[in-house]
């Protein structure tokens, strides 16, 4: 079933930029931002990040694509969404990915986020 059949229950939208090269200061640039429907859960629970720590994680997203998430990918969520300005809520930290297949393939994304 293609993920469009599933975009009524996914309200909310997502920007994601993926990271790029670092500048002369050693931050990271990012590119364009994407926009992507999505389900913003407010939810805690521990999960395993991408170094094999188990963390705490405050929410998670489920992403109405299968588009490949880095670690160092920024997560943009509304302010609307998050009833929030501060930047740790905004745009938190990407703890891990996981992408879920149905019977024809890869179906959807969900992020869990610090």
């Amino acid at each position: 079933m293609p993920i469009s059949r599933w975009f009524d229950m996914m309200p909310q939208t997502v920007s994601i930029a993926s990271v790029g090269a670092l500048n002369d200061f050693g931050e990271p640039s990012y590119g364009a931002d994407v926009s992507y429907k999505c389900r913003i859960v407010g939810r805690a629970e521990n999960v395993v990040d991408w170094t094999g720590q188990e963390v705490f994680s405050r929410s998670h997203i489920y992403l109405g694509s299968n588009v490949k998430i880095g670690a160092a990918d920024r997560v943009t969520l509304s302010t609307g969404d998050v009833a929030s300005t501060g930047q740790e809520i905004v745009s938190p930290t990407i703890l891990a990915v996981s992408h879920i297949p149905d019977q024809t393939g890869l179906h959807h994304t969900k992020i869990w986020l610090r």
